[in-house]
């Protein structure tokens, strides 16, 4: 660190104000410009910048010199911008204030890193799968990279921080995604290495019960498949009011014969089906498209 740089930074950490003004008018239109790239609006590239000088004042103890006081700086606006263009596990703010919900995959707040790791700061080739919003206004897509063949989807999936969706909209993608998620799950990656996130025993109602109204998977042998007005239901045990079950309208019988799953020929097979768990007389889960459901044996 040179000398006056040494100097600055122990006038800093002493707390002369006048020092921090001069380094503040130095660097502050920098800074927002900077800011710019990961943000919407300049509105929000100044509050970055804000944000990033409080942080300097509030660790420039910390500072050891192993850069210079200005990469220091920069790096530190770096990563709170990255953080303002991250919502969530699959939720990118894009800088023209379009928010981007990525498709076909879920994921938490726990991903959030690997996705900021992959996208943030980069541009985004986006391609349609299913509608171009969801009701909350957001765009749902497909997302690549300019550095990548892989989508962020394909990627996060292979990682481990992510699981494919119930209603993905597309056969073909579907399975793409499906052999990632195979992958990351048999090698135990990310979310796989906590036995948490393993599916569920179809017989284990105690367990599925308790991740009602949430999205899970399950798996186990079909029992029996049985038909009762417009529904299907696909049985894993013999108390039907009691015991997980997943439905299918017969509307949909035809998809999933396409799909060359008849769900009559579920039984006695081993399936994993995934979606989000209803309550209904016992755990309950909707098979609305052929994706949901995989047979494993």
């Amino acid at each position: 660190m040179a000398v006056a740089e040494a100097q600055l930074v122990e006038a800093l950490r002493a707390g002369d104000e006048e020092a921090f003004a001069a380094l503040v008018r130095e660097y502050h239109p920098s800074l927002v410009r900077v800011a710019r790239m990961y943000v919407p609006t300049q509105a929000a590239a100044e509050e970055v910048a804000q944000e990033t000088w409080l942080a300097v004042l509030n660790g420039i103890d910390r500072f050891e010199g192993r850069s210079s006081l200005k990469t220091w700086i920069f790096r530190i606006l770096t990563n709170i911008a990255k953080t303002r263009a991250v919502r969530d596990g699959r939720t990118l703010l894009l800088t023209d204030g379009r928010e981007l919900r990525l498709a076909a995959i879920e994921a938490d707040d726990a991903s959030r890193a690997a996705l900021d790791a992959l996208a943030a700061g980069k541009m985004l080739r986006l391609e349609k799968l299913g509608p171009e919003q969801d009701r909350y206004g957001r765009v749902v897509a497909i997302a690549y990279t300019d550095d990548t063949h892989e989508s962020l989807q394909q990627v996060m999936l292979a990682q481990g921080q992510a699981r494919v969706s119930g209603r993905v909209g597309n056969r073909p993608c579907a399975e793409l995604l499906l052999k990632a998620e195979h992958t990351a799950r048999a090698t135990a990656r990310g979310i796989w290495a906590d036995p948490n996130f393993a599916p569920l025993p179809s017989h284990d109602v105690t367990r599925i019960t308790a991740v009602r109204g949430r999205f899970a998977l399950v798996e186990g042998k079909v029992l029996s498949v049985r038909e009762s007005g417009a529904t299907i239901y696909v049985n894993f045990g013999r108390r039907w009011a009691q015991d997980f079950a997943v439905t299918i309208l017969k509307r949909h019988r035809r998809d999933f014969a396409a799909a060359v799953i008849e769900p009559k020929e579920l039984e006695g097979r081993r399936i994993r089906v995934r979606g989000w768990v209803e309550q209904r007389r016992g755990p309950m889960m909707e098979a609305s498209v052929p994706e949901q459901i995989e047979v494993i044996r």
